[in-house]
């Protein structure tokens, strides 16, 4: 039943407590099954219940122990009591993006524990669908469209950066999956940190060892900044990041990267706002952030991206499906019917 072309659906390998990518894992099922519907309850249950299946479905022990003020005869869960308590706990994240996302959820929720894909998908929720599978991209047979759907959100977060900043500031893409026509800079990493050093009137702090042998783009994907047209310091700058990794620790660790604490060791005089850009939607079922002590920066998650697209007028949602995208991910027809 839960078979598609595109993905791997059979061992997602995802740990029990990582609730809202088991939210992703059941909206992946509807859209991957034939009537666009799944029981996101027998789904979990069918996947724990596997003879074969706990090694490689989860990282983490199926004993859970309660609190030290619990009995000593209620410290350790069964198994099965663990799976009822994270059916309930999945069922409750998944209603709640019903109601965080309202109109803008591409899926209808019964009281049945039952999800459906809506039959009239707009560009907000085309959107949605294309940030939940860069989020698990992963789970694609195909490596080459995984990397399709991780440069379409690297592209869609730099355009969501200048709908943030609108002119007068400036926004250069600064990664390595550059949109087509939009400013950015090129050459290797030093010769890039010399460009934004001049650009938003910081000396440099990295050596010139750093600037030969660091490779990559450092974690930075995209700046702005608001020049006064003076040759003066301590400009308003507006560092981005975007990052589709599944992996709590490394998006955790990606906030941080991007972080202006970090960056301030690399520029003089740097006064800056950090933004990650995810395409995870990293809530728990009362809609917080699952791990908001351990972020490092801004995080611009899925529910935050199709808010803004929602509350701007120009451009429109249509516009940020196509803009400046050099990679296409499949349209919805394709990916319905596959």
């Amino acid at each position: 039943m839960w078979r598609s072309s595109m993905f791997n659906l059979d061992a997602p390998n995802i740990k029990q407590r990582d609730l809202y990518l088991w939210a992703d894992y059941a909206e992946l099922q509807c859209i991957a099954d034939p009537d666009h519907l799944a029981s996101y309850a027998d789904a979990f249950d069918e996947l724990n219940y596997r003879e074969e299946g706990l090694g490689g479905l989860f990282a983490q022990s199926d004993e859970v122990l309660m609190p030290e003020s619990a009995s000593k005869d209620n410290q350790l869960l069964s198994q099965s009591d663990q799976i009822e308590l994270n059916r309930t706990d999945v069922a409750q994240v998944i209603e709640n993006r019903y109601s965080l996302f309202r109109e803008f959820y591409p899926f209808e929720v019964s009281r049945k524990s039952i999800i459906y894909l809506k039959s009239d998908l707009g560009p907000l929720h085309q959107i949605y669908i294309n940030q939940l599978i860069a989020a698990n991209s992963r789970l694609l047979h195909e490596k080459s469209l995984a990397s399709e759907y991780t440069t379409y959100f690297e592209q869609l977060s730099i355009f969501l950066l200048r709908l943030l900043f609108p002119e007068p500031f400036h926004v250069k893409h600064a990664g390595t999956a550059p949109p087509a026509g939009f400013p950015g800079y090129a050459g290797n990493f030093g010769e890039k940190m010399k460009q934004i050093a001049e650009n938003i009137h910081a000396g440099l702090l990295l050596t010139d060892a750093e600037l030969r042998t660091h490779s990559g783009d450092g974690g930075l994907d995209g700046i702005a900044w608001y020049d006064f047209g003076d040759n003066a310091t301590f400009l308003p700058v507006i560092l981005m990041q975007a990052g589709c990794t599944s992996i709590e620790r490394d998006m955790l660790a990606k906030s941080k990267l991007i972080s202006a604490d970090n960056w301030a060791k690399k520029f003089k005089h740097l006064q800056a706002l950090s933004f990650m850009f995810t395409p995870q939607c990293y809530r728990d079922g009362f809609g917080g952030w699952v791990m908001p002590s351990e972020l490092g920066s801004i995080l611009i998650d899925r529910y935050r991206i199709i808010h803004l697209l929602s509350r701007l007028d120009s451009p429109s949602a249509s516009d940020a499906l196509n803009f400046g995208i050099t990679s296409s991910p499949k349209s919805m027809d394709e990916l319905l019917t596959n």
